[in-house]
């Protein structure tokens, strides 16, 4: 596919369902801004970076990242790296009923993929014609959500067996990788989600990577700073809020006792260094 596709689904009488559209967006840009939509909406990352901005909350977002926005929520995309992503937007209280069974709420909207996903989006939205668009679309939606029951979701309660090849800190690592601009994302909440007690998965992180969660969380959100930083964003309450952090002053007591130096004397050093590499050589 060289360019976006887009395909309008015709209104349909006898349904509790209305699929509106099925797009493949290559061109991110169209959602860099905030919005407030009547619908909702499925989206399927296929490639590059972003990070999605809802609700005053930051997620990070990369190939394999699926998200459902709901109606009258406000958001925007901030693309990274090539970010191409597909969505499908609906209407109806069923398909939302059924995301709520699956545990998909708006406070839980994003989880990873199974990876036969996206073959299997791209295949329904370039076999789709006008006389099908509808129930392909649907049976794309319906289909999606069954791969995110809460038996298939990382931090699902359950048998440990099922995560057999990874330990459990290995676990709260990668969802913390994941959901680390998430301002809500805390010990508390990821044991409330796996059904452990916090004492005991702060141990159990502890004991396999030999600092804090909180540590771990502040370090990558740091880490996300500097990045930001060398990408050129210059405000430090921007990039306090991007990163996670609900308090900007907050952020810069972090940043300093990490870094050695206040956000702003990082930036100021930054840019001198740009001028200076910029500088021609006679």
């Amino acid at each position: 596919m060289d360019g976006n596709i887009c395909k309008f689904v015709p209104v349909r009488e006898g349904t509790d369902v209305r699929v509106l559209n099925f797009v493949y967006e290559k061109k991110p840009e169209v959602l860099a801004m905030h919005r407030v939509q009547s619908y909702a909406g499925l989206y399927l990352v296929v490639r590059g970076e972003g990070t999605l901005h809802i609700n005053g909350s930051h997620y990070p977002i990369r190939g394999g990242s699926i998200f459902l926005t709901f109606p009258l929520q406000q958001y925007y995309i901030e693309q990274r790296n090539g970010l191409e992503y597909m969505y499908i937007t609906f209407v109806g209280q069923r398909m939302l009923s059924i995301a709520e069974r699956v545990g998909l709420n708006e406070k839980s909207m994003l989880r990873t993929a199974s990876e036969e996903l996206l073959p299997f989006w791209k295949t329904a939205l370039n076999n789709s014609t006008p006389g099908n668009i509808d129930l392909v679309a649907e049976s794309v939606l319906l289909y999606s959500l069954a791969h995110l029951t809460p038996e298939m979701h990382p931090f699902a309660p359950g048998d440990a067996s099922k995560h057999k090849n990874i330990s459990v800190a290995g676990r709260i690592r990668e969802y913390a990788d994941a959901h680390y601009c998430d301002t809500s994302l805390t010990l508390s909440s990821l044991a409330e989600q796996m059904s452990y007690n916090p004492k005991y998965l702060s141990d159990c992180f502890s004991r396999e990577f030999g600092l804090g969660f909180r540590e771990y969380v502040q370090s990558l959100r740091i880490q996300r700073a500097c990045e930001l930083m060398q990408s050129g964003v210059t405000s430090s309450k921007e990039i306090a809020y991007l990163i996670g952090f609900n308090d900007p002053l907050y952020f810069s007591k972090v940043f300093t006792r990490v870094m050695g130096k206040s956000p702003q004397r990082f930036i100021a050093d930054l840019k001198k260094q740009n001028q200076h590499n910029e500088t021609p050589i006679e």
